[in-house]
């Protein structure tokens, strides 16, 4: 309430938003905060029958056959875990779950994607992360206007929120 000099409005929030689907498709890309579900697929080689079906169900062609071996592109997989509902061997299974946290997104008059700070941690990095925005929230500098949370990550940089 301190960093605004005219009562506060709906629009002057500090917006987070946690998806449970990496897919994002309300996405947490326009908000200050955003924490997305991560889920890393693996193979248990002994169970794959080479079906195909993980491979037909990956909109980002992240899972191949290669000479008779399934293997997952992890520079491609979005990490949503759907191939792993697909298997019907039950070959492949959740290695990871972690949250990738995004911050400084906008979806004003001057739209900002969110930076991303990380692309997993636990639930106790997304509070340190949080944390640590807050606390550069309140420690920008004011200058009788609105402050948004984008121009304090443009002036800090993503660094100042890593781990």
């Amino acid at each position: 309430m301190d960093k605004s000099s005219p009562p506060l409005m709906s629009h002057h929030s500090f917006t987070i938003t946690i998806i449970g689907c990496p897919n994002c498709c309300m996405t947490p890309y326009f908000s200050d905060f955003g924490i997305i579900c991560n889920y890393r697929p693996a193979v248990n080689h002994e169970k794959c029958v080479q079906c195909g079906a993980c491979g037909n169900y990956c909109t980002e062609e992240a899972i191949s056959l290669e000479s008779g071996d399934l293997v997952i592109d992890y520079e491609k997989c979005v990490r949503c875990g759907g191939c792993v509902k697909e298997c019907p061997a039950d070959a492949l299974y959740i290695d990871r779950k972690c949250y990738k946290v995004v911050v400084g997104g906008c979806g004003s008059r001057h739209p900002q994607i969110a930076r991303t700070v990380t692309e997993c941690t636990d639930v106790t990095g997304v509070l340190q992360i949080l944390n640590k925005v807050l606390h550069l929230c309140k420690q920008a500098p004011f200058k009788g206007r609105e402050l948004s949370f984008h121009e304090v990550i443009e002036k800090y940089g993503i660094e100042a929120l890593q781990q």
